[in-house]
């Protein structure tokens, strides 16, 4: 079906809009790793619809490294690489090793979330602390661009989307990392939360004597306290519960850059793509031609032109 003169038009002012906004509209970017579609649990309302049942994938190594290395010497870019999933913990743990280590090398604020459903394995368990080990071995003295210990963890804990065994999960994660001095000095727990389940929270984490949670005090929705030398916070300001799916309206396209920080998702399937409203994934192009990987000028242009060809195409659609 053509394109009416007043579609023309606005997709038009659409991409006149996405281009300066892609030169000038943010002032921070960040690296989104999604490690692994596949998952040890299937919740009903996971934002990536991860379960055991998806594809035993992940993002190279190598891949990973590429990006951490070439874009710490890019302009704008914040420094920070968050690797997540599914759960990043079912992929090569050697492989993930690599990655939270070359962005610690690096200077970079590191975040792992995971849903920390492995610690039920002790066999699993012994796996994750060795290889935490490994990637903590020279971080002594190390501080994050925030100030931080150089290692962030964040462990969701809830009875919304996650199983509620999850807090008993967290307690044995808190509980063990405080007992290994190295790891406890080195390594931020961040617990995220939903306000529905902050009871939950508070009877069987906070104030849970068995745990032994110290000095706990309350900031801008953030309760911080200590478990020994671990530190650790808890956000339970929650937010509202939903899945990541495709772009449905040519609105959502322009969510892109509403936020002043901007995410650059990497993908195990070798796209690379942008962030939208509600961790929507837009604008995903291939990031490699053949073996050779593409510079940050040729991504921006691919990325800029398919976000422009999605919002045609909605547009033609009437959305």
């Amino acid at each position: 079906m053509s394109l009416t003169d007043k579609q023309r038009a606005d997709i038009n002012s659409f991409k006149e809009r996405m281009t300066y906004a892609f030169y000038n509209a943010w002032d921070k970017m960040g690296l989104h790793f999604y490690m692994t579609y596949r998952c040890n649990l299937a919740c009903p309302l996971c934002y990536m619809q991860a379960s055991p049942k998806r594809p035993i994938d992940h993002i190279p190594a190598a891949d990973a490294v590429h990006f951490i290395n070439y874009f710490n010497n890019v302009p704008g870019y914040a420094k920070v690489i968050c690797c997540s999933g599914g759960e990043p913990l079912m992929m090569p743990l050697n492989e993930l090793e690599v990655v939270l280590r070359t962005g610690i090398e690096n200077g970079l604020f590191v975040a792992l979330k995971t849903n920390g459903f492995w610690a039920k394995s002790n066999f699993k368990s012994e796996q994750v602390y060795n290889m935490l080990s490994s990637v903590l071995r020279d971080a002594d003295g190390r501080k994050n661009p925030s100030g931080d210990r150089p290692l962030q963890i964040d462990i969701s804990v809830d009875d919304v989307i996650h199983p509620k065994e999850s807090v008993d999960c967290f307690n044995e994660i808190a509980t063990r990392i405080s007992n290994d001095k190295k790891l406890a000095n080195n390594i931020h727990l961040y617990l995220m939360s939903f306000a529905q389940s902050t009871n939950l929270v508070c009877d069987k984490i906070i104030f849970n004597k068995k745990i032994g949670a110290s000095n706990p005090r309350h900031a801008g929705g953030i309760t911080k306290f200590e478990v020994g030398d671990l530190a650790v916070s808890a956000d339970l300001r929650g937010g509202s519960v939903y899945q990541i799916g495709p772009i449905k309206s040519s609105r959502e396209l322009e969510t892109v850059f509403e936020d002043k920080f901007l995410w650059l998702i990497v993908h195990p399937n070798g796209m690379i793509g942008l962030e939208a409203d509600q961790g929507k994934n837009c604008a995903m192009v291939p990031y490699k031609i053949g073996e050779q990987y593409k510079d940050w000028a040729t991504l921006r242009t691919d990325m800029l032109n398919q976000l422009v060809a999605e919002y045609t195409e909605l547009v033609r659609q009437g959305r």
